[in-house]
């Protein structure tokens, strides 16, 4: 994920969603990888969402973070769309695709709920 695709979600998120924001520094999960018989411990940096206002399930505060390894992975599945792909190699995703991003690599556990300000302007 490059810096410029993750500058245009964090404009789309802030501009956006009105309970998510995303805070400015980079988390990071342990994620364990398998080489031979042993297990490795993996450190993997993620996004991190803090909830602004309670949304069912999510509550006040809470922190959200999603790896960029499953948001790399999700921007694959979704580029097999050619608009997705066109939008997201220029590094200009659309409110919809930053949903369907989002919502691969969470395996739809995460809904944005993303406004389209733009489209009533």
């Amino acid at each position: 994920m490059t810096d410029e695709s993750l500058a245009a979600i964090r404009a789309i998120i802030d501009r956006n969603c009105l309970w998510l924001e995303l805070l400015p520094d980079f988390g990071e999960e342990i994620w364990r990888e398998a080489q031979g018989i042993e297990l490795v411990p993996l450190t993997v940096p993620t996004l991190q969402l803090k909830v602004k206002r309670t949304h069912s399930p999510y509550r006040k505060n809470r922190i959200i973070q999603v790896s960029f390894y499953d948001l790399d992975v999700a921007a694959r599945k979704a580029s097999m769309n050619q608009g997705f792909a066109k939008r997201w190699e220029a590094n200009h995703p659309s409110v919809a695709d930053v949903e369907q991003l989002f919502a691969l690599a969470t395996a739809a556990a995460l809904k944005l709920s993303l406004f389209d300000f733009d489209r009533y302007r």
